[in-house]
């Protein structure tokens, strides 16, 4: 990908992080759909009282994995071919061609020039908002850094990692003092939640991502309180936690 035109280079980092952006979201949804079935106390006891609380167990399960398996692919896949954000950040960071060109692009004054405005002052206001925009994205790009590095060593991610690893995608078994066992979930200390916490650092860096490589935004808040809705309207409930569950 070095080798060709930075503009191409360009396109393609866009391609990949409107793909991102999009299972991301898919990823959100799933997590909102979930949720009240491991918090909201009254849904939990209208299922779990009766016969159907061992399918509504398992569900919660399957569902809960499912999303686990998706955070991994998302968060911690690091090959070139995947949509994820070690591939993605890859290459942003050691391309420094690509984010000169891309700080360039994005910091391109959008106001036309107003009828009588003197050439010379609309010219002051175009240099003013570029380096406004320059400082911005400058900002941006530190916080992106930053972000990405506290996902890459957070506790939460490795556990994740090391569950689609040994679990999700395989079945690990090891001979312990002569006796065969399957992997031990309880020795990472993964807990519901922790899934919570890697969706808002992701959230973080989308957000980054699309500003820096594809010069847009997203009104995050707006679609999770659409999916909110959805979801309570799915599970007939007035709110997604309901009374929180100890």
């Amino acid at each position: 990908m070095l080798n060709q035109p930075v503009e191409q280079r360009a396109r393609f980092l866009a391609a990949r992080v409107d793909h991102f952006t999009t299972l991301l979201l898919f990823a959100y949804a799933q997590y909102l759909f979930l949720r009240p079935m491991a918090r909201n106390v009254e849904l939990i006891a209208r299922y779990g009282g009766s016969r159907k609380g061992t399918g509504f167990q398992q569900l919660r399960n399957t569902l809960y994995w499912a999303l686990i398996q998706e955070l991994a692919k998302l968060c911690a896949d690091k090959d070139s071919r995947t949509v994820s954000i070690p591939s993605i950040g890859y290459w942003l960071l050691r391309d420094p061609e690509l984010r000169k060109y891309l700080l360039k692009l994005h910091s391109r004054p959008g106001f036309p020039r107003k009828k009588g405005e003197r050439y010379r002052d609309w010219q002051a206001l175009q240099r003013e908002e570029r380096a406004e925009q320059r400082v911005r994205l400058r900002a941006t790009y530190k916080s992106l850094r930053t972000n990405l590095s506290a996902l890459k060593c957070s506790r939460e991610l490795k556990a994740i990692k090391t569950v689609r690893d040994k679990m999700l995608s395989h079945h690990e078994a090891k001979d312990v003092k002569g006796e065969l066992r399957l992997f031990d979930l309880a020795k990472l200390r993964l807990k519901f939640g922790d899934e919570r916490r890697i969706l808002e650092q992701a959230r973080e860096i989308a957000v980054a991502l699309n500003s820096l490589i594809r010069g847009t935004s997203f009104s995050w808040d707006s679609y999770v309180t659409v999916e909110e809705q959805d979801v309570c309207a799915f599970w007939e409930i007035p709110s997604i936690d309901g009374t929180t569950a100890q």
